[in-house]
């Protein structure tokens, strides 16, 4: 859409050039160029514009939030306006009407490069304007976050620094809720943010910890959030920091399921089958196998029982069987876990029903705050699986096309 934009008021050959960061940059700059006008005088349109960033940075503001942000903002920037804060909430909402109140700058990614380039020259390039804005509206993580992955440098360098402030802020007060949002917000498979993504976990783990919870739920939390930082740790390549982890994780799980049976066995079967890639990244795979090969057996017999639920975990730790077996020098062993999880992931595609398991995090509801909680429910559509399955029929080419060069 922002090219053939571009290509109605510049020409095609010019519009189709840029990237889309840079189409992106173009367009927030004629739009805060637009929204200027709307100021009684051009010293007011800083003013004007800083509002605009602010109700995108909350995806818009109510015509209630609009008169109490405008009146916050002026006080922390020090700015007047003429006619005042009720003046300025009226010119912004003719700016950009919304349905009531203020609508959000668009789309997405001109959204972002338009709140990064007005916030850029604020007080701590932006930083206090976001803290305030996640007061108002939550949804000014998902922004933030999006805007890191969008951009590359310098214009991520921003955004970045606000997370990095965003987390901070949320680990000194042990707002566990601003960490979900973060944690929520960040892709599981993610590269530009694998270093925010180990902070936030991180200092997950230190708040349950704090509340020193010694029931069972309360354990099998703190499992879980063991799991998740080993996980982290192993994705920005850092497999030895992430060892520790994933043993505490798989030592907690274990104890809690000789105690409590299959109600926590999914937690020992997830930790082992993380445990099994990290095994073999520090040059452990016989532990490897011994992990992944307990995990199986753990997710074969809760899928006897919920196939529904554990079926695709099961397919999971499968695939994840070659890849001890061949680092541990046992390739022929390859091929049967491959073609059982193929055969697997070949029912969930085809499958009549949409729902499947995938990991989700959740916040228990309530007066009382209660466990942070990482949990598993049954949700996941086909077209996660698909790309899964896909990756796995490689993989049985490749374990059949080893098998025939050991024959």
């Amino acid at each position: 859409m922002m090219a053939a934009l571009n290509a109605f008021s510049t020409g095609w050959p010019t519009a189709v050039s840029p990237g889309r960061a840079d189409l992106a940059i173009r367009f927030a700059e004629r739009e805060a160029q637009r929204i200027s006008q709307f100021a009684p005088d051009s010293s007011s349109a800083d003013i004007l514009k800083h509002m605009a960033a602010i109700a995108t940075l909350c995806g818009g503001l109510t015509s209630e939030e609009t008169i109490r942000s405008c009146s916050t903002e002026m006080v922390e920037m020090e700015a007047q306006y003429p006619g005042g804060a009720a003046k300025l909430a009226r010119d912004l909402a003719k700016a950009l009407p919304g349905d009531p109140g203020v609508a959000p700058v668009g789309p997405d990614i001109v959204a972002e490069a338009f709140v990064i380039g007005v916030l850029q020259g604020a007080f701590q390039d932006g930083s206090g304007a976001v803290r305030r804005s996640i007061l108002r509206n939550q949804r000014t993580v998902a922004f933030v976050t999006r805007a890191v992955i969008d951009f590359q440098e310098p214009e991520s360098r921003i955004p970045r620094r606000w997370l990095v402030d965003l987390i901070e802020l949320a680990r000194s007060t042990s707002d566990a809720t601003l960490l979900f949002a973060i944690d929520r917000a960040i892709p599981e498979a993610t590269t530009e943010l694998r270093e925010a993504a180990v902070a936030v976990s991180t200092a997950l783990l230190d708040i349950v910890r704090a509340q020193g919870g010694r029931s069972s739920d309360a354990l099998n939390e703190l499992a879980k959030h063991h799991m998740a930082l080993a996980n982290r740790l192993n994705d920005l390549g850092r497999p030895w920091d992430a060892l520790p982890h994933s043993n505490d994780s798989i030592e907690i799980a274990r104890k809690l399921t000789a105690e409590g049976g299959n109600s926590f066995r999914p937690t020992l079967a997830m930790a082992l089958t993380n445990a099994s890639t990290i095994l073999v990244k520090v040059g452990r795979p016989d532990e490897a196998v011994i992990a992944i090969e307990e995990a199986v057996s753990a997710y074969r017999q809760l899928a006897g029982v919920r196939p529904a639920a554990f079926l695709p975990l099961l397919a999971t730790s499968l695939s994840n069987l070659p890849n001890a077996y061949v680092a541990a020098g046992r390739a022929h062993d390859a091929l049967a876990p491959v073609e059982e999880s193929v055969s697997i992931y070949q029912k969930l595609v085809t499958s009549s029903s949409d729902e499947f398991s995938a990991k989700r995090v959740t916040r228990p509801t309530g007066s009382e705050p209660g466990p942070l909680r990482l949990s598993w429910p049954s949700q996941v559509n086909r077209q996660r699986v698909n790309p899964i399955f896909t990756r796995q029929m490689y993989s049985l080419a490749i374990s059949r096309q080893r098998r025939q060069s050991a024959g």
